[in-house]
């Protein structure tokens, strides 16, 4: 544990203890504190209460995070590769360049979040996290703008509205995952597999999906126009709106069908 406080490394032990049934421990709780850039590699922090918390730029690798709170969290640009966040909540949470190859996923829930303060004067006011991405006019959505989740498992995660944009999810493990809303212009989803996936209304303009596996998947209101679905599988795929020419993703269709 590196740029650790001794207050910080105390939390972590009693954590361990907890996750032990020890007497006298408790789950970590690190709500709303700033952890930024501390390297916590390996470390053991399930369950643990993580909401609003800044975790930008920490070094988690192969870490430990499933069924955490981590609602509107930023680990802007941390490193998450092996990591475990199977089950955690990261609705509005910002991984803004975060670095997730490899990680586990599954069944982690990305919809829209935003934390709420009291205010003496207004009543109810918005908890602004301490990085946004400049370009990311709604902020209360997860933003996963060029992650890297290459071969992660995502496997029924909800990532209805995410921003992803640009991130890398080459050979990610995706059936059964629900993308609606979601923006994934410029993605690279290349090997992909999103079976069983729900696409409705996603934004894939220019995105790569070259090999990718769509058996069933639904992409109902999505524009196809600049995708690459070179060699994609696209086995009862529903796909109710396309902008273009449609004969060679029909042709792809029968295809498959025939094979």
């Amino acid at each position: 544990m590196h740029n650790c406080t001794e207050e910080i490394a105390d939390e972590l032990r009693r954590h361990v203890d907890w996750l032990a049934k020890r007497r006298g421990a408790w789950p970590a709780d690190f709500r709303l504190q700033n952890l930024s850039g501390i390297s916590l590699p390996n470390v053991s922090l399930q369950y643990a209460r993580l909401a609003g918390a800044n975790l930008g730029r920490c070094d988690l690798t192969g870490a430990n995070l499933s069924n955490c709170d981590m609602f509107a969290a930023t680990l802007h640009g941390a490193t998450l590769v092996n990591a475990n966040l199977a089950r955690s909540d990261l609705r509005g949470a910002q991984l803004y360049e975060a670095d997730l190859t490899s990680a586990n996923l599954e069944a982690t829930d990305f919809r829209e979040g935003a934390l709420l303060t009291s205010d003496n004067n207004r009543g109810l006011a918005l908890v602004e996290p301490e990085v946004w991405e400049a370009k990311d006019t709604v902020r209360p959505r997860a933003n996963l703008r060029r992650a890297k989740l290459s071969k992660s498992n995502l496997v029924s995660a909800n990532l209805t509205g995410a921003v992803m944009a640009e991130t890398v999810l080459a050979g990610a493990n995706l059936r059964r995952a629900n993308l609606a809303g979601a923006d994934l212009q410029d993605a690279d989803l290349s090997d992909a597999d999103l079976s069983g996936c729900n696409l409705t209304a996603a934004n894939l303009a220019n995105a790569k999906m070259k090999g990718a596996k769509l058996i069933g998947a639904d992409l109902s209101n999505v524009d196809l126009a600049t995708v690459d679905l070179s060699d994609a599988d696209l086995t009862d795929a529903r796909v109710m709106r396309i902008i273009s020419d449609l004969a060679p993703i029909d042709m792809v269709v029968r295809q498959r069908r025939r094979s």
